[in-house]
């Protein structure tokens, strides 16, 4: 199963390569290097078998978990502050509490209940393109070759499907020409159930406009197949969206779909489309952040159901909102790029121009920095040390962010002229320090 840290790091989609593994090597490097995709070299007694054991049935999406019973908890905010507050913060607030907040708090709250870790796991387990490499004599061969090419192409072709990968055939052999003639290059993407650019050569030894090509095609393969996977969660998302139903499940609903789309979009290298998804998930899961503030007034003060819930909520509201201002501050212009050149310079130049990153922030942080009128009266101060330090821990993390981003942050230098004071990093690690010294003080006024 994924950690959290494993959903906030950039994923990377993945390449099977079958057949000839002399090759690997070679073929792993250029696909590294050329097409961001990370190469896994599967060996067996033959190109079926490697299909096998790379290419097992993939299972459906998980739906998000419905969350668990109500169940009676001293201070459940504190799950919130276990998982994100600075050590230094905890361990003032823990010094400082009296006997009735010196309560052991419940566990983190899962993100599974809305982001199903083992799907993201998953889905960067398993390869998104099998690039099969099979032997030119086959290929164009005498009939018996080519009856067990097509028997081997066929059992690739149904691999794949039930892989949901997409299939690169390579036709490779110290002979192999640039192009294979027509008649058998079309009986090949036939039984191999691909389209032409995803059936190519490579002759021995490989040339390097021919690995070019080859890490090309493997390339163009994830595209297709992510972009098809963007689209369906985009589509389930929208249908979530359109729904009449307010119940949590819905909203739980969208939310995943969205962050599905977002995955799909990095995983094909479209960082300003993945930004656009998981700014749209934050902002669904605030929408309904906002709905359950309310609601949570109507139950009764000693529940622990509504505050239980907004620790879930808080955990993954914080992971959306730190993927989408990171990835804003990886555009040169803060997420207003919307061209090829600027999507690939992104990884690489700091970003001049922030307001994007610092307005998906706070939009986040607003919506959390108050504790919740409805929290249970024999835990205020508990629940207030809690949400303190939640605040001041995004504060903190926002702040390093825009620091290692920003030209003028822990490279030194100045702002803009006129940029608001929002644009220094300083700004938000005082208000950390601010929210941290909040938690500090109802810690004391708890243990009065």
């Amino acid at each position: 199963m994924a950690s959290a840290e494993d959903l906030l790091a950039p994923p990377r989609a993945s390449v099977a390569l079958l057949g000839f593994p002399d090759l690997h090597p070679a073929v792993g490097e250029c696909l590294r290097a050329r097409a961001n995709l990370e190469p896994k070299s599967f060996v067996g007694a033959d190109l079926a078998a490697e299909a096998t054991r790379a290419l097992p049935p993939a299972p459906p999406a998980p739906a998000p978990a419905a969350p668990p019973a109500p169940a009676p908890a001293a201070d459940p905010l504190g799950a919130v502050a276990a998982a994100v507050v600075p050590a230094a913060t905890a361990a003032a607030a823990d010094g400082a509490g009296g006997e009735s907040d010196r309560r052991d708090p419940p566990p983190p709250p899962p993100l599974d209940e809305i982001l199903p870790a083992v799907w993201l796991g998953d889905v960067l387990a398993r390869p998104s393109v099998a690039c099969a490499l099979v032997p030119h004599e086959s290929a164009e061969g005498d009939p018996s070759s080519w009856a067990a090419l097509s028997s081997t192409l066929d059992a690739l072709r149904a691999a794949a499907s039930g892989a949901n990968a997409r299939l690169v055939v390579v036709v490779a052999g110290e002979h192999a020409p640039e192009t294979l003639s027509e008649d058998r290059a079309s009986a090949a993407r036939r039984r191999a159930g691909i389209d032409a650019p995803f059936l190519v050569t490579l002759p021995l030894p490989p040339t390097p406009d021919a690995l070019a090509r080859l890490a090309a095609a493997c390339a163009r393969a994830n595209e297709e197949r992510c972009a098809a996977e963007e689209r369906s969660a985009v589509t389930e998302a929208a249908a979530a969206g359109a729904s009449t139903s307010t119940s949590d499940d819905a909203s739980r609903t969208a939310v995943f779909a969205r962050y599905r789309a977002a995955t799909f979009a990095e995983l094909r290298g479209d960082v300003p489309g993945a930004l656009a998804h998981y700014a749209s998930a934050h902002d669904a899961l605030l929408v309904s952040h906002v709905a359950a503030e309310k609601s949570g007034e109507e139950h009764e003060r000693s529940s622990a159901a509504p505050a239980r819930d907004r620790a879930r909520r808080a955990a993954v509201a914080e992971l959306l909102s730190r993927k989408a201002t990171s990835l804003a501050l990886r555009q040169p212009t803060g997420g207003s790029a919307r061209d090829g050149d600027a999507n690939a310079r992104g990884a690489d130049m700091m970003c001049d121009d922030p307001h994007a990153a610092i307005a998906r922030f706070t939009r986040h942080v607003r919506a959390f920095e108050r504790a919740p009128a409805w929290r249970d009266p024999s835990s205020v101060s508990a629940n207030n040390v809690a949400n303190n330090a939640y605040v001041a821990a995004q504060f903190e993390t926002f702040a390093d962010a825009l620091a290692s981003r920003v030209p003028w942050g822990l490279a030194g230098g100045e702002p803009p002229r006129g940029a608001p004071r929002e644009w220094c990093p300083g700004f938000y690690y005082h208000a950390a320090a601010r929210a941290a010294e909040r938690a500090r003080e109802a810690a004391i006024e708890g243990g009065r």
